[in-house]
């Protein structure tokens, strides 16, 4: 029986062999389904080096971008007669919704995940590498057309980049910004070879998913003009369907612009420089090199120094001449639009990434292809071989990229929950957003709520620098107001404070020292430096009285503008 068994096996196996082999195709290196799984591969493994991060590391961006995902799924499953109202009650019992700061688009995506999945910043955090996964595929196929078949491997270039790796791994809007940017590009760079064709639906549909992501992505637009004037296409203009669609995409992005400047208004200071008085004058070298002096953070660098070889040798070859151009327009118009705005940190130019990896890989094909010709070399082989190499090197290098991570907060709620269950908590530090967004996460019936220092002591503009509302002028007028207006008789206050104190902390702290509270227990935090080693928990012993209504404050629509608020009920 046994020996019966061998044969068949044997005839089996080839069979299989042969199957597997008609469905992935080597093709000489070309097979795209080959490249997307390649590109899986490299995603996965990235994925399973920082799987215990939680991304709410970013302080304090993400874990409200983490919150705007269950604020908005709220706010469509209550659809509130009075959204205003809504807010303002939502905020009141979970002060770490931004829900006017950013768009909605990721939030909706989140919030949606959020109900399938659960309620987990592991969840929105996978949504962000979902994003990164599809712009990698997006550059396959870029390079694929661009470069050559071969040439798609360098999609998972992309994802080895560190500044790619570090914002993938954080509940950040940068990634899914970069994403349907590059989308909308891709779709843009089809529609200069077809004008008549259905890539300017595209176009403008991926268009404004980036910008109602993240508004910065709007710099995608002047891209896409910058196009049409180097490629001499402004006759696309004497036909009537792309006035229709660009009118459509303008009346789909007007609520949201009426909106930003209505209830942001500090955050268009940072766009204009209003914001920051002392923000750097146009002619100053410092504005134009900040982001040329940071590539080194967001990209290795091997990148851009074969992406400058590939400009290069890709305007003096006519093979490459017109994709080299495009990807060079790309760059210095997002570059430029960056530099100017008054806000400045490495990881708003994420969207530079692709453009400097079509560069960079033209510029490695170039260099194989001499190097073909002068050692009589097989071209397709030497190709494959270079961009393995690459790869393997970024490979290589990716543990050793360092994501930040916070630790620890999840166990102080889980604490909190024991002890001091369906109340109202206190919080003062830096991590507030995390804890808040902790304390919604574990409470399904909206029964405990937290207040925020910034909310009882003091109100900020985003920063005390931009404007700030102080509250209490003594260590007794804090007390009073944990009697009489907090309603919290529990307090979580990290062990230091980094960064500048306001009055209304300090005041807070010396009134921790006092008989009315009570030290019940320290908690350690693991989280990045400056940080606070531990928490403390503390209990108010006088009696209090609950409000039903909390007064909330906000400078940065004035500093006389305070509402009376009763936090959201189930």
């Amino acid at each position: 029986m046994g020996s019966d068994a061998c044969p068949l096996a044997e005839e089996y196996r080839p069979a299989q062999r042969a199957k597997l082999v008609s469905l992935l195709p080597w093709n000489g290196g070309q097979s795209i389904l080959q490249q997307v799984l390649g590109v899986v591969f490299v995603w996965g493994f990235i994925l399973t080096l920082h799987l215990h991060n939680n991304g709410l590391w970013y302080q304090g961006d993400s874990p409200r971008h983490a919150g705007n995902g269950i604020f908005w799924w709220d706010f469509l499953t209550h659809f509130p007669v009075n959204p205003f109202t809504f807010a303002l009650e939502y905020f009141a019992r979970y002060p770490v919704i931004a829900p006017t700061i950013y768009p909605p688009v990721f939030y909706l995506l989140e919030g949606g995940a959020f109900s399938l999945f659960g309620i987990s910043p592991f969840v929105a955090k996978g949504l962000v590498l979902v994003f990164a996964l599809v712009a990698a595929f997006y550059m396959v196929l870029w390079l694929r057309q661009a470069v050559s078949p071969a040439a798609g491997w360098g999609g998972a270039l992309l994802l080895l980049q560190p500044g790619v790796i570090v914002w993938s791994n954080a509940i950040m809007l940068n990634v899914p910004a970069m994403t349907l940017g590059l989308a909308t590009l891709y779709h843009g760079r089809q529609l200069l070879d077809a004008p008549q064709s259905r890539q300017l639906y595209l176009v403008a549909v991926f268009g404004v998913l980036a910008i109602l992501t993240y508004l910065p992505a709007a710099v995608i637009a002047f891209v896409l003009l910058a196009w049409l004037v180097v490629e001499r296409r402004g006759t696309i203009f004497l036909q009537p369907r792309p006035w229709v669609v660009a009118g459509l995409v303008v009346l789909a992005l007007a609520p949201w612009t009426l909106i930003t400047l209505k209830w942001a208004p500090t955050h268009v200071g940072m766009v204009s420089g209003s914001a920051f008085p002392t923000s750097l004058s146009f002619v100053e070298p410092q504005r134009w090199l900040f982001y040329l002096q940071s590539l080194p953070e967001l990209f290795t660098h091997w990148v851009p120094a074969l992406a400058a070889v590939g400009a290069v040798s890709g305007l003096w070859s006519r093979r490459w001449r017109r994709e080299v151009k495009l990807a060079l327009v790309w760059f210095i118009v997002c570059y430029v639009a960056y530099s100017l705005v008054a806000a400045r940190e490495p990881r708003y130019v994420l969207l530079l990434g692709p453009p400097l990896v079509l560069l960079s890989v033209v510029g490695l094909v170039s260099g194989v292809d001499c190097l073909a010709a002068a050692f009589r070399c097989n071209p397709s082989r030497m190709q494959l071989g270079g961009l393995g190499a690459f790869i393997g090197l970024h490979l290589l290098s990716t543990p050793e990229v360092p994501v930040p991570a916070i630790r620890g907060m999840e166990k102080i709620v889980a604490f909190l929950e024991q002890v001091a269950p369906d109340q109202r908590l206190f919080y003062e530090g830096k991590f507030d957003g995390v804890f808040s967004f902790y304390i919604r996460a574990h409470d399904r019936e909206l029964t405990r709520s937290v207040t925020l220092d910034s909310k009882l002591l003091y109100a900020t503009a985003m920063d005390p620098s931009l404007g700030i509302v102080e509250m209490v002028a003594s260590p007794h007028d804090v007390v009073e107001a944990f009697r009489v207006r907090c309603g919290c008789r529990w307090l979580v206050v990290e062990s230091e404070r980094a960064g500048k104190e306001v009055a209304g902390v300090q005041y807070l702290r010396e009134a921790l020292a006092g008989p009315e509270f009570e030290l019940v227990r320290s908690l350690p935090v693991d989280a990045p430096q400056p940080a606070p080693a531990r928490v403390d928990v503390y209990r108010f012993k006088p009696p209090i009285e609950m409000p039903r209504q909390q007064e909330l404050r906000f400078p940065i629509l004035g500093d006389q503008t305070v509402y009376q608020v009763q936090p959201i009920e189930h």
